[in-house]
């Protein structure tokens, strides 16, 4: 079978981490080609990263016309929606999901398209994964629950059952989240949190119980 074209979007640490990905799956499944890294900074690079090039910036992507599938190595739950958007009509570009051969997931998860799910999670039963939404190494999420487009889960986070995490919501390293509760959209909870109610849209939560520390303006 021949393998399908890839290209990273963005060159920084989180990029390296999925070629990384990649590249071990594709000791397994051997499914990608891998083209390289798409940078707007693709000028400030004069070596390979890895051995892969910069292959141009978001012109160069908009630009090519043979089918080609992009996984987006960025982070932030914000700029993710933003290239997510830029590249929306272009019927040649593909958002595939990828799924770390070591992770361990049920038949009854369902994937929105771009998802990324790193080495050692496990995602049990009747889970719902958004749009372009990551899980980062040694996470778990519990049965029922519900993750919406573009939120970021950190490493070594536990969610259990029935939890839902709306929209570009960023979930900091180690928390821990209990059953039933719902975690409201573009909200940042911080690394080492222990969530044990429910948290509100818009605002910035930390500590063990989390409690917000600062409320945003809807944006």
């Amino acid at each position: 079978m021949r393998k399908k074209d890839i290209v990273i979007i963005g060159a920084g640490g989180f990029a390296k981490e999925i070629l990384w990905l990649l590249n071990e799956n594709n000791k397994v499944l051997d499914e990608w080609n891998i083209l390289g890294f798409v940078d707007k900074s693709y000028t400030l690079y004069s070596e390979p990263i890895h051995g892969y090039n910069i292959v141009g910036d978001d012109e160069w992507l908009n630009n090519y016309d043979d089918d080609i599938y992009v996984v987006c190595g960025i982070g932030s739950s914000n700029l993710r929606r933003k290239i997510a958007q830029k590249f929306k009509d272009k019927d040649n570009i593909k958002f595939p999901n990828i799924i770390s051969y070591r992770a361990v997931l049920s038949d009854t998860v369902n994937f929105g398209v771009g998802c990324i799910i790193c080495t050692n999670s496990v995602l049990t039963v009747d889970i719902k994964l958004g749009n372009f939404v990551i899980i980062n190494p040694e996470c778990t999420i519990g049965h029922d629950s519900v993750l919406e487009d573009f939120v970021s889960v950190y490493p070594s986070v536990n969610i259990s059952g029935n939890v839902i995490i709306k929209s570009e919501t960023e979930i900091g390293v180690g928390t821990q989240i209990i059953q039933g509760l719902t975690i409201g959209e573009k909200t940042v909870i911080g690394a080492g949190a222990v969530v044990i109610k429910d948290i509100p849209s818009y605002c910035t939560a930390v500590g063990n119980p989390a409690k917000v520390i600062k409320q945003r303006d809807q944006i």
